[in-house]
């Protein structure tokens, strides 16, 4: 990796061996200085959309998005489900990846149809509470958990989502 992750953590471990990054567009929210976006362009996505709130990441994410210009550097704290539903709507990614330490709970608050936007998101959470009501939230928006894992105690989880859409049509393609 041109940019190694800052926590010396494994993305192949935390982010990889679920979805095909291949030709895809990506929300990165959390983007710290590009490690993740770095990671997601080596496994072949087109372009990363990096979102991130701490003016020190973001100062070097800029310094890197100078060397790789498939990375989109955007200083944001997001704060409200109407930052998603901005993102979502202009950037109209293929998918969403947000570990940001506590904005997700704006997800919540964020209509279905804006969410189908991405037909595949990959979510950390810190709660046990809010883990489920993600889970929820997202299965009444008609997606289905693709995996789901606990990353490091206490309560950090990890989980994919896929469209059902779109996984009923890899669905009928792998007969």
């Amino acid at each position: 990796m041109r940019i190694p992750p800052i926590l010396k953590e494994s993305y192949e471990v935390h982010w990889g061996n679920v979805f095909d990054f291949r030709g895809k567009v990506i929300l990165d929210v959390g983007a710290d200085i590009g490690s993740t976006a770095d990671y997601f362009l080596e496994c072949g996505a087109t372009k990363v959309i990096c979102i991130e709130s701490d003016k020190n990441y973001c100062e070097l994410l800029e310094v890197n998005a100078k060397k790789i210009p498939e990375i989109i550097p955007i200083h944001l704290f997001v704060s409200n489900s109407q930052h998603y539903f901005a993102m979502l709507e202009a950037f109209q990614p293929n998918l969403v990846k947000v570990d940001c330490e506590g904005c997700e709970r704006f997800l919540i608050d964020v209509p279905c149809e804006t969410l189908r936007i991405a037909s595949e998101w990959m979510i950390e959470t810190h709660d046990d509470k809010l883990h489920e009501a993600i889970i929820t939230k997202f299965k009444n928006c008609g997606f289905v958990v693709v995996k789901d894992f606990l990353f490091c105690s206490p309560s950090i989880w990890v989980t994919f989502f896929r469209s059902e859409n779109n996984a009923s049509k890899l669905n009928e393609a792998s007969k």
